[in-house]
């Protein structure tokens, strides 16, 4: 069993991945991929507040990571996926009011809004987007550490 911290940590190795992968996507895309990504977008449902079932989340974000044409990097997905499992069943509690901040404030990004910036070849755009995406693992860390510094 991995640490809470080092959970956090690959959590926070896959925002840098996923932004660190802005050029490939750009540079490899093909309209294929695009439409994928669009029938990824179709079919899937968000719950709440930006939450996808744990299966539609990997299909987007593994076809991101397909595009990159790194095999390494599409591989990760796979060993982030059970990670991503484990965080959205065990800090449940945490994530939701997190994402209800972000919906109430109107930073909510979607799947469908980052295929959009792909589709327009906009790549700063897109970059932002995907940092705004991941946010809420970035405040989980933030709010987990601090409430373990409050705690001693």
């Amino acid at each position: 069993m991995l640490s809470e911290s080092t959970i956090f940590d690959i959590l926070g190795f896959r925002t840098a991945l996923e932004l660190g992968i802005c050029n490939e996507i750009f540079q490899n895309i093909t309209p294929k991929d695009i439409e994928d990504l669009e029938q990824i977008v179709k079919v899937s449902e968000i719950l709440e507040n930006n939450e996808y079932p744990l299966v539609e989340e990997w299909m987007f974000h593994s076809k991101l990571y397909e595009i990159t044409k790194n095999k390494l990097i599409a591989e990760f997905q796979t060993i982030i996926h059970p990670i991503m499992v484990y965080v959205k069943e065990t800090f449940v509690e945490n994530i939701q009011p997190i994402n209800i901040e972000l919906s109430s404030r109107g930073t909510i990004v979607s799947h469908s809004d980052l295929l959009s910036f792909i589709k327009k070849g906009d790549m700063n755009g897109y970059k932002k987007a995907i940092e705004q995406h991941l946010i809420v693992y970035k405040i989980l860390a933030q709010n987990r550490k601090t409430a373990r510094t409050k705690l001693k």
